[in-house]
């Protein structure tokens, strides 16, 4: 009778550990449903479940889109710095047109801002992002990723990355009116 006492006690010690658990995993920080793309034109930053990174896509929708000028800030979660103080930004090598023939967007350039911030100075609070060629003109493909950052995740919670002053231009160089950019959020820590 003590054996049955003993492992009826060792179960009900599991059962209520399990529970706690399960208590515990309810009351996580609990991620959004990650939204669709927007219809466009305009830029988007995918949300998604964890991850050290954000990619920055273009919704083109009917418009061509052969270059972008955009500032992203952020909340909780800095872009992070390559070793040369400039932001660990990366333009995509693998840019298509709308045909699907390659492009590229060799004088793509990154900056953080306000000019002149750095980490022992005045704190960052945004990347400037231009996407550009000087050798072509070519429109970017609806739902390419223009280029990618590095971040530093939050432990847990939900960082969000806004966008602001953001220009689209076609290949002959005009602004096309932007439709509406959406933001995007990393989020840790639930599910």
């Amino acid at each position: 009778m003590h054996k049955r006492t003993g492992r009826t006690a060792a179960f009900a010690s599991l059962v209520a550990a399990g529970i706690l658990c399960l208590g515990a995993t309810a009351t996580q920080a609990q991620c959004p449903t990650p939204r669709p793309a927007p219809a466009g034109p305009g830029l988007w930053i995918p949300d998604q479940l964890g991850g050290s990174s954000i990619s920055v896509t273009l919704a083109a929708g009917s418009a061509q889109i052969a270059g972008t000028q955009s500032d992203i800030t952020w909340d909780t979660a800095p872009i992070a710095a390559k070793a040369n103080g400039k932001p660990d930004c990366t333009v995509n090598p693998n840019l298509k047109t709308p045909s699907g023939a390659d492009t590229e967007k060799g004088a793509t350039s990154f900056a953080f801002r306000p000019n002149g911030c750095s980490p022992t100075g005045t704190p960052c609070t945004a990347v400037r992002a231009l996407v550009l060629s000087t050798g072509n003109v070519d429109p970017m493909a609806d739902g390419s990723v223009l280029f990618t950052c590095n971040v530093t995740p939050p432990a847990s919670g939900t960082a969000t990355f806004t966008f602001s002053g953001v220009t689209l231009s076609d290949p002959n160089g005009l602004k096309v009116t932007d439709a509406g950019d959406q933001s995007g959020e990393i989020c840790v820590g639930g599910g």
